[in-house]
């Protein structure tokens, strides 16, 4: 896959990302088999704009030449997945978080190893 197809797959899984954790927070602590409270539905709404926020970002550059900012891009999402890849798989083998999550997991990891197929190399 190219650099132009990972980012426009992942900007759009991000894109609706935030449209869920914003207005339906509460669909992914049923999702996760997560206890929610006003707490919990307050930081997933903030954790909506750093999806928001990457997804402009991928969206902005999936035409970058490659170039050591187009590296930082794709190291920066491949260790973001692989952050939640470790959480999400913790989390399900202590009790904290249900079997939606490796649904989630697996869809992680599938992004890290596409944005780790389109690294630029010196």
């Amino acid at each position: 896959m190219s650099f132009l197809r990972v980012s426009q797959a992942t900007s759009a899984l991000f894109f609706f990302l935030f449209l869920g954790l914003f207005f339906v927070p509460n669909l992914f602590l049923w999702f996760f088999q997560v206890e929610g409270d006003v707490g919990a539905e307050f930081f997933i709404q903030r954790a909506a704009f750093l999806f928001l926020g990457f997804g402009v970002m991928l969206f902005s550059a999936r035409y970058a030449s490659p170039s050591s900012a187009r590296s930082a891009i794709a190291n920066g999402i491949t260790v973001s997945m692989f952050g939640l890849v470790i959480y999400g798989v913790l989390s399900c083998l202590t009790g904290t978080a249900g079997g939606g999550t490796l649904i989630a997991v697996l869809v992680e990891v599938l992004v890290a190893l596409g944005f780790m197929s389109v690294r630029d190399r010196a």
